[in-house]
């Protein structure tokens, strides 16, 4: 039971890194849009500006959500140890800690 809790958690941090990257995927395909348009003088200067506002904007996301990703990840692997423990403690149920529910 634990390897396979030590296995979702793997698969967590994995698909929540790929989520995160697209967005700075985005971003560098959004950079290099702008400068072809730019290169190529096809549109106007303020379509280079928003595509590269664009870009900001999603890196400023990447930001965000890797603060969120580190902080949710953290809170797993601690709920993961406490729930390892329980499933290998003799007296589980004593073992289980958190806020009383009223």
């Amino acid at each position: 039971m634990a390897a396979d809790l030590k296995s979702m958690k793997t698969a967590q941090t994995q698909l929540l890194t790929s989520m995160v990257n697209k967005d700075l995927a985005l971003a560098r395909s959004l950079d290099l849009q702008a400068e072809n348009v730019q290169k190529n003088r096809v549109y106007s200067a303020k379509l280079v500006s928003s595509l590269k506002r664009s870009a900001d904007n999603l890196r400023d996301h990447h930001k965000s959500e890797s603060k969120i990703i580190d902080r949710y990840e953290k809170l797993t692997a601690q709920l993961l140890g406490q729930v390892i423990d329980c499933l290998t403690a003799p007296n589980a149920v004593a073992k289980i800690q958190g806020p009383e529910i009223n």
